[in-house]
């Protein structure tokens, strides 16, 4: 199966021209695509709703969207072209396979001048695995301490996952509603905003059956090589950073067959990762 993940940062690339098609072409052909940065009205009514217009471009793919920031629309003048459209701002993730369950997490907050942050999760059937919880995330980047609690809550829903089906039985009596199960092989890809020299990198590893590897150095690349974001001084991004990641179940390590990214991408100030994984 082919994994990609994108900050899309709203569709504006390099050239400050806003185009989702281009962003569509980037990511289409693969299985499971994980997105942030996609908004609904933002930063203005007339930006219009950019889960639905990729969810339209990229035909066939089944979608879900969590947004981080959900506020009313502060321009009322223009609320005769939003409708009453609210902001948002935040991660998507579409599948080729449906989405059986998804579920939103909020990440932990300090007092900071960074905006909410929330995990996307998707379970989806793989081919020769079983089922998989896919992430789509994107994490605190002005402050370490508040990212580093963020990933934390990310470790913690690993090693909660209890791999069960579940029912929910809606009163007054009615028929049950079948739960899927919330599996243990788990794929979490995302805008980190981390470099691996912080010791939440290393918390994402762990050091146990439920911990991760970062795909990108399982499938044999040098973890000091890679540039997801690009040094760009007109957006104050002084150096060439990996902020970009996938990581897998150790346990789905075998399964691991490459990971490149797309350096010729140019419809962000990121690039893609690609991540091919034998599910």
């Amino acid at each position: 199966m082919k994994f990609v993940t994108y900050n899309i940062q709203f569709g504006v690339g390099r050239d400050t021209r806003t185009s989702l098609d281009r962003i569509a072409r980037t990511v289409n052909g693969a299985d499971v695509i994980a997105l942030q940065e996609v908004t609904r009205a933002w930063p203005h009514a007339s930006s219009g709703d950019q889960p639905q217009q990729l969810a339209e471009l990229l035909k066939g793919y089944h979608w879900v969207y969590g947004p981080s920031v959900n506020i009313p629309h502060p321009d009322a003048v223009t609320d005769s072209v939003s409708h009453g459209a609210r902001q948002q701002f935040g991660n998507m993730l579409l599948s080729r396979t449906p989405i059986v369950a998804s579920r939103v997490y909020p990440l932990p907050r300090q007092v900071t001048p960074d905006i909410p942050r929330v995990a996307l999760e998707g379970t989806i059937t793989t081919p020769t695995s079983g089922l998989l919880r896919v992430y789509s995330v994107h994490l605190a980047y002005k402050v370490e301490a508040e990212r580093a609690a963020q990933v934390q809550t990310l470790v913690d829903l690993h090693q909660r996952a209890w791999g069960r089906e579940s029912h929910i039985t809606p009163l007054p009596a009615g028929p049950s509603v079948e739960v899927p199960a919330i599996p243990r092989n788990t794929l979490v890809m995302g805008d980190f905003n981390m470099q691996r020299s912080e010791p939440a990198y290393q918390v994402m590893l762990g050091a146990t059956e439920h911990s991760f590897s970062d795909v990108w150095v399982a499938a044999g690349n040098d973890p000091n090589t890679g540039v997801t974001m690009p040094a760009n001084p007109e957006t104050e991004t002084w150096t060439d950073s990996y902020l970009d990641y996938g990581f897998l179940s150790t346990r789905l390590n075998n399964k691991i067959v490459s990971a490149h990214i797309d350096n010729d991408a140019d419809g962000s100030d990121h690039q893609p990762v690609w991540f091919e994984i034998n599910l």
